[in-house]
């Protein structure tokens, strides 16, 4: 669901954005978390989006992020630095 707070999109950009949000859903579910995580940084990268997976929403340009209630941490951030 896209959040109130979003920045507007083009409809085809819209559109999109929810299609891969409900696929990321789906790979998260399944616990394919490679898929997740790829498809997060796609939207992030492509249109500033942050997804909420606890109320189950989505935001352009930040949403809510300034108050903590968003987040978006890169995939790499996860890896461990130790080798």
């Amino acid at each position: 669901v896209r959040s109130e707070d979003s920045a507007d999109l083009p409809s085809g950009d819209v559109a999109y954005v929810a299609k891969k949000v409900e696929e990321r859903a789906r790979a998260k579910r399944t616990r394919n978390y490679a898929v997740s995580d790829a498809i997060r940084d796609e939207l992030f990268d492509r249109f500033d989006v942050t997804i909420h997976d606890k109320i189950n929403e989505w935001s352009a340009g930040g949403g809510r992020e300034a108050s903590g209630s968003w987040n978006h941490v890169p995939a790499e951030s996860y890896q461990d630095d130790e080798e």
